[in-house]
């Protein structure tokens, strides 16, 4: 049984992974990689352009060609151990049969071998992008053409109508049962396209053609989507310009511009290490400059001798051809060119000089930098430390005086459910003690029954 999303005979895919091989028992890869080819049986043949690959990430240096400085495709390695591509290494040697590096003879590849298997493996495991216009998958290099021959929705096949030889993409042959190359207008830009491009042109090309954006719910144009999430959404997840001197804040990117509008504390330092680094360029390049005119001055010293070697060949080249010696230099000449190169050296020299005089003193500048850092991050250490003292001490008050509030409404709740039976007695005593008072002013006030004065007795026995 075919695999899932095998495409019909009508529009069967052929995917290569290598040029076709050659009559010789060593197979050759070529760089001359068409990108399809239709078959007599009427199926679509695809070839993978593995130096066009578009790699994702960084790739090692010691992975690249150093003919055409891609990562090696079918690699051979020469008999004074350095590893080319093999199509390169066959156009090199076509032209002189010698190692382009160390220019060594090497007159056939028949002398070359094939490198470790750590090396394909290495090879393999690099990740790229689907070669399809349209797929943005990304998997290792060994799967890219399983992927494009099974899996990719925009691998070309032949078009659904079985009189036309065009080609369309994969997922619309499958779904459509007519032909597809005929002219449409775009109804958000006017253009006419075919309606096999017309999802292409959409996703690619149409400024007019605008989509919403999932986390800013803004009207983006379609094809400017990537570029809006990694630079201009305010919801987009983002880094502080400053990370790589140090800063670790990373939030949405609406607060992280706050964060570095309000002065971020890494900012010199970042700025210092961006002087630094351009300061290393500038003086690698002076350094580069300084060597070839040390070199160019030297052959010129040396081209004044008035020993010359006669004919001689190349080491190495089969080339019957003598090297004629360099023409004997006019001293006029020789003497204008040292006048004007020494100059020069001597100027370089000077810029190298001041250049890492600079350079000393911005790792002056970077050290003093770090400790001021250094020591505003105790100070920030400090400080946290007693505002959690104090956060402690607040939070123990709080606690106090809310329990000191409970306890004061429990006493004011008990005092009052214990007054209000004991009322009455209270105002009846009251009102005894009132009575008494008032019935002792009263008697003090007149005499006694039974009593009288002395001069009430005395009158009435007088008379």
């Amino acid at each position: 049984m075919p695999p899932p999303n095998t495409p019909e005979e009508d529009s069967s895919v052929i995917v290569s992974a290598s040029p076709p091989a050659l009559p010789s028992s060593r197979r050759v890869s070529s760089r001359s990689i068409g990108p399809i080819e239709l078959s007599s049986q009427g199926s679509a043949y695809v070839e993978i352009d593995y130096p066009a690959l578009e790699y994702v990430g960084p790739v090692d240096d010691a992975l690249l060609c150093p003919i055409c400085r891609n990562p090696l495709y079918d690699p051979l390695t020469t008999p004074c151990r350095h590893t080319f591509c093999s199509a390169c290494l066959e156009q090199s040697i076509e032209v002189h049969s010698i190692c382009p590096i160390d220019r060594k003879p090497l007159p056939d590849l028949w002398d070359c071998r094939l490198p470790p298997l750590i090396v394909n493996e290495q090879l393999d495991r690099l990740k790229v992008k689907c070669p399809n216009t349209g797929c943005g998958y990304e998997c290792s290099r060994e799967h890219i053409a399983g992927h494009c021959e099974r899996q990719c929705q925009y691998t070309p096949v032949r078009c659904p109508d079985p009189g036309c030889t065009e080609l369309v993409a994969r997922g619309l042959a499958m779904s459509e049962n007519q032909c597809l190359h005929y002219d449409i207008s775009c109804k958000d830009c006017g253009e006419d396209v075919t309606a096999a491009e017309f999802q292409v042109h959409l996703n690619l090309s149409c400024d007019k053609s605008t989509t919403e954006c999932a986390q800013c719910h803004q009207q983006v144009v379609r094809h400017r989507m990537g570029l809006h999430k990694s630079r201009d959404c305010p919801e987009e997840q983002t880094e502080c310009r400053w990370h790589e001197a140090g800063c670790k804040v990373a939030d949405k990117r609406r607060i992280v511009q706050q964060h570095e509008e309000s002065g971020c504390m890494f900012e010199g330092i970042g700025r210092l290490l961006t002087l630094r680094t351009n300061d290393c360029e500038t003086i690698s390049a002076l350094a580069k400059t300084i060597g070839d005119l040390s070199s160019r001055l030297a052959t010129l010293e040396a081209g004044r001798s008035p020993k010359h070697q006669g004919v001689r060949r190349r080491a190495g080249d089969n080339n019957d051809r003598p090297v004629v010696p360099p023409p004997a230099p006019d001293d006029g000449v020789q003497a204008c060119l040292e006048e004007y190169i020494l100059p020069r050296v001597e100027n370089l020299e000077n810029k190298l000089e001041g250049m890492q005089q600079r350079m000393m003193e911005r790792e002056e500048q970077h050290s003093l930098s770090l400790q001021a850092v250094a020591h505003l991050n105790d100070q920030i250490a400090e400080v946290n430390n007693k505002l959690g003292v104090l956060n402690m001490h607040t939070t123990w008050l709080l606690n106090r005086q809310r329990q000191q509030s409970q306890v004061q409404q429990q006493r004011a709740g008990s005092g009052a459910g214990s007054e209000s039976p004991s009322e009455s007695p209270v105002v009846s005593r009251s009102t005894e003690t009132d009575g008494a008072r008032a019935g002792s002013s009263e008697t003090s006030g007149r005499p006694q029954a039974g009593h009288r004065r002395s001069g009430e007795g005395r009158t009435g026995t007088r008379l």
